[in-house]
């Protein structure tokens, strides 16, 4: 019956536990609200089994690069590679300095997500291309990309060589 299978699906939830990190944007939000990511706007109550709550704003793991640069709480030279790589991935553009300065953003082209270096100096093309890098020309510009399912080895390459 429906009652012994819930009862037995219940019995085998209670005994499993799911560990989840999340961040949390708390405190006074007005001051930060527009370096917080716009594509998720809900304020949620989170509660621990102490009693305690916090009010805030979910931070996802792809907006987290770019809202601690924002905040100036990281720059990402401090950040992880991985985390570099998530964020870039899931769209969002990020700013790096080292080993020169540069724009990591998602680019689709023919259908396939890619990661491209913007403003890459045509003197430092051919050591990205050693690392994992490819170019194309398109509209007359050379541009260089790293392929998505390489994107953190190779970046990782390229942010440790600095």
């Amino acid at each position: 019956t429906f009652e012994a299978k819930w009862s037995a699906e219940v019995t085998e939830a209670a005994g499993q536990v799911d560990t989840e990190t999340i961040r949390l944007a708390t405190g006074l939000l007005l001051p930060i609200w527009s370096a917080l990511p716009s594509d998720h706007l809900a304020v949620n109550r989170i509660a621990d089994a102490h009693g305690n709550s916090w009010l805030g704003r979910l931070v996802f793991d792809q907006h987290v690069v770019q809202l601690y640069t924002k905040l100036g709480i990281a720059k990402t030279d401090d950040l992880p590679v991985d985390a570099i790589a998530r964020s870039v991935l899931s769209g969002r553009s990020v700013d790096v300095v080292r080993p020169f300065p540069m724009t990591l953003r998602r680019s689709i082209v023919n259908g396939n997500p890619r990661v491209e270096i913007v403003d890459a100096p045509a003197s430092q093309v051919p050591w990205l291309k050693s690392l994992g890098c490819f170019t194309e020309i398109i509209a007359y510009r050379t541009r260089v990309f790293v392929r998505a399912t390489d994107a953190e080895a190779v970046l990782s390459r390229i942010l440790k060589a600095s």
